[in-house]
């Protein structure tokens, strides 16, 4: 699916904005951070992608964050009720209960 940029403001920080046609928006910051605010898709809810390969996903919908640590390939999810569910690269999960 091609998104039509409606908007890209260049700001002096060095950061670039852009708004597109299916209610996304981009931001790439100078140190290469790109947030990704879905908007109406997938239920709504922003995507943090770090220049050292992190990544994390907010999902103010469902009250979910997942985190992912490249650096170990592991994902942490923290749901609304406060658990936190860790799925190792190994395959190995660990549930903390709070």
């Amino acid at each position: 699916d091609y998104e039509e940029a409606l908007q890209e403001v260049h700001h002096p920080d060095g950061k670039i904005e852009r708004v597109f046609s299916n209610g996304r928006r981009s931001v790439l910051f100078a140190n290469g951070t790109r947030k990704e605010q879905l908007g109406n898709l997938y239920g709504g809810g922003n995507i943090v992608f770090f220049v050292n390969g992190d990544v994390k996903r907010s999902y103010p919908n469902h009250n979910r964050v997942e985190y992912y640590y490249k650096e170990v390939d592991t994902w942490h999810t923290t749901h609304p009720d406060g658990v936190q569910v860790y799925h190792f690269a190994g395959g190995q999960t660990e549930v903390h209960n709070v």
